[in-house]
C-alpha cells in the first residue's frame, strides 16, 4: 500500500521515513491531505484511481505515529460502512498494507479532485454537535459526488467495481 501524502502531512508525520520513488496510479495508492474542521486535524483521504474519497481524525501524535495501520483499520471501516462487508476483500487490504509506503504527492489531477473536495466541504452546513455522526455522513456525501475524471460517475461505486476484481 502506498501513501502519498502532501508536505502538511509528511510534517506532521515528523520523523517518518519518506520513500522519493514516484508511484504509478494503483488501487493501493491512496493521496493524504492536512484538513481542519472545526478546530479539529483530519485526513482526507483519496484514491488514485477512484477517487474514492473519506475523512479520518488526524488530532494526535498516536495517529501519527501509527499512521499505516490506524489508516488500513479506517479504509476497513469505510468499506465496511459504504461498500459492503466483504472477508476476501479486507484480508486482501490487510496483507497489502504489511508493505506501506510513504511518498511525497505526485499527480495534479489527484490533487486537484481533492481540492475540489475541499471546497464540497467548506460550502456544507455541517453541525458539529455530533462529530462521529457527522464525520459518517461527510463520507458518504464524499463517496457520492459524481465525479468528471470517472465519466460523472460515484467514486463509492467505482471503488466497489475495482474491489470486486480482486475476488
Amino acid at each position: 500500500m502506498i501513501l502519498s501524502c502532501t508536505k502538511k502531512v509528511r510534517d506532521k508525520l515528523g520523523g517518518k521515513e519518506i520513500s522519493s520513488t514516484k508511484e504509478t496510479p494503483s488501487l493501493f495508492n491512496w493521496y493524504l491531505d492536512l484538513i481542519v474542521l472545526n478546530r479539529k486535524k483530519y485526513l482526507l483521504c483519496t484514491n488514485s484511481v477512484t477517487l474514492f474519497t473519506f475523512v479520518i481524525y488526524f488530532g494526535t501524535k498516536k495517529e501519527a505515529h501509527n499512521l499505516e495501520s490506524y489508516f488500513v483499520d479506517s479504509l476497513c471501516e469505510q468499506i465496511i460502512r459504504q461498500i459492503g462487508y466483504d472477508q476476501t476483500i479486507i484480508n486482501s487490504l490487510q496483507s497489502n498494507a504489511l508493505n506501506c509506503v510513504i511518498t511525497k504527492t505526485n499527480s495534479r489531477k489527484i490533487i486537484g479532485c481533492m481540492s475540489d473536495f475541499k471546497n464540497q466541504i467548506d460550502y456544507l452546513d455541517i453541525d458539529f454537535s455530533d462529530l462521529e455522526n457527522t464525520i459518517n455522513k461527510l463520507n458518504i456525501y464524499l463517496g457520492s459526488i459524481p465525479m468528471v475524471g470517472l465519466g460523472y460517475s460515484e467514486p463509492r461505486e467505482y471503488y466497489r467495481a475495482e474491489l470486486e476484481k480482486l475476488k
